[in-house]
């Protein structure tokens, strides 16, 4: 049976698996929101959406009948998405987690910019991160990084977050790959993957960068300059090239999409921006789309 929202009877279809670390005591709970929400056998579609229907008149009781319709379209997409991932992430769901305060302040903060922005809020990056917050293993400090990387998704163009993996891929990772002699075919598929996923623009503009400071994502200082490229091109040993030159060269013949990436990434400004937590979070949570990246190995 299929999680769609059409389905609206109150089947308790369980979304979390019977092998899944369900943290009940009892097999059920009360949440908060209003009172009246009561989880039982596991977490179903129709207790998500439930929880949204409440969390959703919180914060819409009175709007027009128009904007009104729009935000609970909005609001459908981000329930749609947030059913799917918990889906697909069963095993690792803590289900005692909804019905602490701090989760159920973000679903609500999360459900306000989808209904107030819909696609503009990134209801997809949004869902993402809350699946990662109501599952275990997760630090302090992790937590505080997710709570943060909610707020701060919603006030990002889609350019400027393409920006955000562009820093993370130059700043923040080198790959690795057995036998080593496959890291160029690795980095050339990875970087065409990221290229056909994010596109090729990504927003450079000074008042961009500053707003993205703004927001908590990046620091960024216009006086800092650094050879990107040379960065980038010297984490893998030139690709067995002896200068930057010739190393570009190289990778303009064999390795196109590299080539591409290292081109967009010669802009002086680049050098002044690095990211914070929150930026890694959100760079993270759009990369795993395309390869394996895991929260713990950066969000330490």
């Amino acid at each position: 049976m299929s999680l769609s929202l059409l389905e609206r009877r109150k089947n308790k279809m369980g979304i979390i698996g019977k092998g899944a670390n369900q943290s009940v005591s009892d097999g059920s709970f009360a949440l908060q929101a209003g009172g009246d929400i009561k989880i039982t056998t596991g977490l179903s579609a129709a207790d998500v959406i439930q929880l949204f229907d409440v969390l959703f008149q919180n914060q819409f009781p009175k709007i027009q009948e128009v904007a009104r319709e729009q935000a609970i379209s909005n609001r459908r997409e981000l329930e749609t998405l947030v059913i799917s991932e918990l889906h697909k992430n069963s095993e690792k769901i803590i289900i005692d987690k909804f019905k602490d305060p701090d989760i159920q302040a973000l679903l609500s903060d999360a459900l306000t910019f989808a209904a107030r922005k819909g696609k503009k809020s990134h209801p997809d990056l949004l869902s993402k991160l809350i699946v990662e917050k109501v599952s275990g293993g997760n630090s302090d400090l992790m937590e505080i990084i997710l709570n943060e990387a909610v707020s701060v998704v919603p006030k990002l163009t889609k350019p400027q977050i393409s920006l955000i993996c562009v820093i993370f891929v130059l700043n923040d990772v080198q790959m690795t790959a057995i036998p080593a002699g496959n890291i160029l075919h690795m980095l050339e598929s990875f970087h065409q993957k990221f290229e056909q996923y994010l596109g090729s623009k990504f927003d450079l503009s000074p008042t961009s960068l500053k707003h993205l400071s703004y927001t908590g994502a990046c620091n960024y200082n216009d006086f800092m300059v650094r050879d990107t490229v040379d960065s980038y091109l010297h984490k893998y040993a030139y690709f067995g090239a002896s200068n930057v030159e010739k190393a570009k060269k190289k990778l303009g013949f064999i390795a196109p999409a590299i080539f591409r990436f290292i081109n967009k990434i010669n802009a002086p400004q680049i050098g002044g921006v690095n990211l914070t937590g929150v930026g890694q979070a959100i760079a993270i949570t759009t990369l795993k789309e395309i390869a394996p990246f895991d929260y713990a190995q950066w969000l330490k």
